[in-house]
């Protein structure tokens, strides 16, 4: 009686587990109907929101997100499997057989297609309109596309999976780009407008990619800087990344050089430690110092001994730059106290933030007085024991383009609302402190020019016609396994400033642990100086020594890219980004984008006759 008893208990037991399973499997597949069936609904909320573009100075796009979907099938609702096989395919250009292999031994959902154009969307749809794809659904997915690929990549950056700026201004700028129900009727992301000039950003590119294969060396950057506003104009950093594929690339390729990595300048950095000592008027440009191939200096029982490269006799702060003499640089530097003299270079803004915006800026490396050796203060009147980034050094550089001002450097020169009828925030020239007096900045200049001249070190980067005010460098890099200095790794660098008289563009190159030819900056680096400047001064028309006068203002409008319209006939769409495309599909075209990119080819022809509903094919690339 007992067993019986048990038995029945058991039997109600399962039986109400039965119910309950058939229930909650009732559900799950309700709440996955209503899910799918709902997509549509959520696609329509989401059509539309889309993160802000990045444009170039001259409102070239850098980064857009265009409307994309994915397409995915609920087995269970799927009435024919093969007819939605045979359309699907004539659709997205794949094979049906491929369509047909996702629906094998699959019960629930499975992705068709992780990319579909909004011209293919708008098939699926039509199909949908009319009862042949029961079961498929388009969702829509959050994509970001940069069709520069590598130009730049630094700067610009790039999202993650969930569409959240991860690295350049796509970081910095995130809650500016992304999608907000602030701006007016829509639900889109402000427009951020780069300083940069990409088509400058392409041609530095190229000679930076070119110097760091023929060097074998371990990164070239070049940086080119409007002189009178401090925007950057070119941010060239070899290696660099395609954004569109970031993953794929080393940190090392995404590393972002300019700010983030700091080293010892060189005798790069005697322009502004000579500059920080003529203000405090610790020298003038009348003494003179003896180089007999080295610094000596006793201090208490130690004799304090430099190298120089070579012996350069009696030299006087033009000799100093012309040659780059260590010793004359070192012995100028002895004539200031050290807290001044740290002073001073601090206001030229080592040892902190150029304040760009840009994430991960270094501050470099310069110890306060106290931290200081016997050796320190020489040392660091030629460009030793203290490490800069280089956007601080063309930054610095300002300061003798600006009568004595140090300017605040800009890679973002506006944000502005999605219609582009707004400027939500500029970003013009901002002073943010006067160094040294305009006389200083002038003789500074003036003495530059002398290694640009016959016998000086920067002659490689001399042009016929241009007056060009640079200094050249070669430091050795710290070897931080067995201490002191490697005795293979060195960076090879120049800075320059051009018209010297009135400069408009800084330019910097930096050349890191060149393995093939030579080290030195006036051998390497000086005549990369050339090549780049002869571009810059082609691509703005800067006339060399008797052209006619002219006004280089910076100021350059930036047009509003606006969506295709379509009239009685086909326009020209050859060149048109693939976003502005777009609202045609809403004015009853039957569009077919193919590709990614820039128009390049199209059907029917431009001036051809335009009728309502009419298919138009567009290829991109």
């Amino acid at each position: 009686m007992p067993e019986l008893l048990e038995k029945k208990r058991l039997l109600i037991f399962g039986a109400f587990l039965g119910i309950c399973t058939l229930v909650l499997t009732g559900f799950l597949f309700s709440l996955m109907v209503v899910n799918s069936t709902g997509s549509q609904d959520r696609m329509e909320d989401l059509r539309g929101a889309e993160r802000g573009p990045i444009l170039d100075r001259n409102g070239v796009e850098l980064a857009l997100q265009p409307e994309l979907y994915y397409l995915e099938a609920w087995i269970p609702h799927v009435e024919n499997i093969n007819e939605s096989a045979t359309i699907l395919s004539n659709v997205l250009m794949v094979s049906r057989e491929s369509i047909l292999n996702k629906f094998v031994d699959r019960t629930g959902s499975v992705v068709i297609a992780h990319q579909v154009t909004p011209g293919d969307s708008q098939k699926i749809e039509n199909y949908k309109a009319e009862d042949k794809l029961k079961g498929i659904y388009l969702k829509p997915k959050m994509g970001r596309i940069y069709p520069q690929q590598e130009l730049a990549s630094h700067v610009i950056g790039y999202v993650n999976v969930d569409n959240k700026g991860s690295a350049g201004v796509e970081y910095t700028l995130d809650k500016e780009l992304q999608p907000s129900s602030q701006n007016i009727g829509v639900l889109y992301g402000n427009q951020v407008i780069l300083t940069v000039d990409i088509t400058l950003q392409y041609k530095m590119d190229t000679i930076a990619r070119k110097a760091f294969e023929n060097s074998k060396a371990e990164s070239v950057m070049i940086l080119a800087m409007e002189a009178k506003t401090g925007e950057i104009l070119s941010y060239s950093s070899i290696p660099n990344y395609d954004p569109n594929e970031y993953s794929k690339f080393s940190d090392l390729d995404r590393m972002n050089r300019p700010v983030a990595m700091a080293y010892e300048p060189g005798s790069v950095f005697k322009i502004f430690s000579m500059a920080s000592l003529l203000e405090l008027g610790a020298i003038t440009t009348e003494d003179h110092f003896y180089c007999n191939g080295s610094f000596e200096k006793q201090v208490g029982n130690e004799l304090v001994k430099i190298k120089c490269l070579d012996t350069h006799g009696d030299v006087g702060l033009q000799e100093i730059l012309k040659y780059s003499c260590n010793a004359g640089a070192a012995y100028a530097s002895e004539k200031a106290a050290s807290v001044p003299f740290y002073d001073k270079l601090y206001q030229f803004g080592f040892g902190q933030k150029t304040g760009i915006q840009l994430a991960g800026e270094s501050y470099g490396i310069f110890n306060p007085v106290e931290k200081w050796s016997s050796r320190s203060k020489p040392t660091i009147g030629f460009g030793q024991e203290i490490s800069v980034s280089a956007i601080q050094m063309i930054t610095a550089a300002t300061v003798f383009a600006n009568k004595g001002k140090l300017l605040k450097p800009h890679i973002v020169r506006r944000i502005v609302s999605p219609d582009g009828k707004r400027i939500i925030r500029d970003f013009p020239r901002e002073e943010v402190r006067q160094v040294t007096t305009a006389s200083t900045a002038l003789k500074i200049l003036s003495l530059m020019e002398a290694a640009t001249e016959t016998g000086g070190t920067a002659t490689a980067a001399a042009i016929a016609g241009i007056r060009i005010a640079s200094k050249t460098g070669t430091a050795q890099v710290p070897d931080l396994q067995h201490g002191g200095y490697s005795a293979e790794n060195y960076i090879a660098s120049i800075l320059g400033l051009f018209p010297a008289e009135d400069p408009q563009i800084i330019l910097y190159i930096v050349i890191q642990n060149p393995k093939e030819g030579s080290i030195f900056g006036s051998r390497i680096a000086a005549p990369l100086f050339k090549q780049a400047t002869e571009e810059i001064l082609f691509h703005y028309d800067i006339p060399k020594q008797n052209d006619p006068s002219y006004v280089y203002s910076g100021e350059i409008k930036i047009p509003v890219p606006m969506p295709v319209k379509i009239g009685n006939t086909m326009p020209n769409l050859k060149g048109v980004p693939k976003r502005l495309l777009l609202p045609l599909i809403e004015e009853g075209f039957d569009i077919d984008i193919n590709g990614e990119g820039y128009v390049v080819k199209q059907d029917p022809p431009p001036g051809a006759a335009v009728t309502k509903g009419m298919k138009i094919t567009v290829y991109l690339k």
